[in-house]
């Protein structure tokens, strides 16, 4: 979550205008770190006030959901683009994405500003370069065959999978994947739904006695309830309580999908205790120790989640479970989990690709390759999960992927390879629920 601008913190740099951070914040990305943890990073850098940081925010994530997009329209009115610098095809692409989906900044304000960066940097010539393109882009988008509308891309792109990718703004390996999988109809849900705007999402702390109040106050003020104790707010809508009873443990922000998921799977019915082998920063963890369901262990290959995970049960008030740092392919304490656990929670790595609107960095980075390797790690930690688990015990599978071979593929090919693997329940999200990621999962029982 970004931090309010309000608080003191050190080694502030000088003033850049939201437009600049959000440059910035695009060229970094680069070098692969996730876009959430950059732009917090970059956020606590510089001074901005809470209405440059929602601006930042907006522009960034908004032009990595549609920069596929916008760097095609870019290809169509700037000649030779390949040979302008990277940073200048990035100020116009943003300006791109300010006059095309932005009704609130006037167009001339927006063009000025991309042509003065541009000049200020690179000179006159390339700034009239990015004066003509945006202007020409601007007059053309009032029309209705013009780049705000899919007939533009529909009159140059004469195939529809090739028009599919561009309109959407997603990598034509995975716009195949899912046709070739789910059909066009499914396809063209999903693609739809990686392009809105994630709603904001909390879960209420039901060990405090007043839960159910204040969880039906908050549905009541523009929530809208979703899993056990979750709430989701449509953009714009969020109290701006939240912060409070986020400090004061309350409440807990997670995905909507991340709840819906633990809630299919019926979560009051897995046999006890559990260990966590997937724990990440523990937002499973706590919603299963909120509802009073034990948890033996935590684990997770990167200290500083599990550290996160510590801070997180304290916030909320809640028992930490022991915790240790290792792979779920290569667990540690393994006769103390073998005497111990029920149930072991398998929230594994993934393609992510049912976070798209939450995560658009994936579309820059994510590869065919990727998906392989991930396909072979979630194996390999199944068999693993396998050994450790005693008979009648269960396995939780889940993952934030629109890919059968990563899903629902993957349970065969295990329930094939053990024949005393039986799957008690599968579960997977839909499409049409925008603002929310798509999950699957399953339980798989031991005979």
């Amino acid at each position: 979550m970004i931090k309010s601008p309000e608080k003191k913190y050190t080694n502030r740099k000088k003033t850049k205008t939201a437009r600049e951070i959000a440059t910035i914040a695009l060229q970094k990305i680069k070098e692969g770190q996730p876009i959430q943890v950059l732009l917090n990073n970059i956020l606590l850098t510089y001074p901005l006030s809470k209405q440059d940081i929602a601006l930042v925010t907006e522009l960034v994530y908004g032009y990595l959901r549609l920069e596929i997009r916008i760097v095609w329209i870019l290809e169509q009115f700037l000649k030779k683009s390949e040979h302008l610098p990277y940073e200048v095809k990035l100020i116009i692409g943003l300006a791109t994405y300010e006059l095309l989906f932005l009704d609130k900044i006037p167009p001339y304000a927006t063009i000025h500003t991309a042509v003065s960066t541009i000049k200020s940097k690179f000179g006159k010539i390339l700034a009239g370069v990015a004066n003509a393109s945006l202007q020409t882009i601007f007059r053309k988008s009032k029309h209705n065959d013009g780049p705000k509308y899919n007939t533009f891309y529909k009159q140059r792109l004469p195939e529809d999978i090739h028009y599919l990718s561009i309109w959407y703004s997603i990598p034509l390996w995975i716009i195949k994947l899912w046709i070739s999988n789910y059909g066009t109809q499914k396809t063209l849900k999903l693609a739809a739904s990686s392009l809105q705007r994630p709603y904001f999402c909390i879960r209420v702390n039901p060990i405090y006695d007043n839960w159910r109040e204040l969880y039906e106050n908050l549905c009541q003020n523009g929530g809208i309830p979703i899993g056990r104790s979750g709430i989701y707010f449509k953009p714009n809508r969020k109290p701006k309580e939240l912060q409070y009873y986020l400090e004061q443990g309350y409440i807990s922000i997670q995905g909507a999908g991340s709840q819906i998921v633990m809630d299919a799977l019926d979560i009051q019915t897995w046999k006890i205790p559990i260990w966590d082998a997937c724990a990440g920063r523990g937002g499973k963890t706590s919603l299963l120790l909120e509802w009073g369901i034990p948890i033996f262990a935590a684990s997770d290959i990167s200290l500083s989640k599990l550290q996160g995970l510590i801070a997180e049960t304290k916030r909320l008030k809640l028992l930490t479970p022991s915790i240790f740092c290792s792979s779920s392919t290569q667990p540690a304490l393994k006769n103390v989990l073998c005497s111990q656990l029920k149930t072991i929670l398998l929230d594994v790595p993934c393609s992510g690709l049912g976070t798209l609107s939450r995560h658009p960095d994936i579309k820059k980075f994510r590869t065919p390759k990727d998906v392989d390797k991930l396909i072979q790690l979630q194996k390999k930690i199944l068999n693993t999960a396998w050994e450790f688990l005693p008979p009648q015990g269960e396995l939780i599978y889940i993952t934030c992927t629109v890919n059968p071979s990563e899903n629902e593929q993957q349970v065969i090919q295990f329930l094939k390879d053990y024949p005393q693997a039986s799957l008690k329940k599968q579960w997977e999200g839909i499409p049409d629920r925008f603002g929310t990621d798509i999950m699957f999962g399953a339980i798989i029982q031991k005979k």
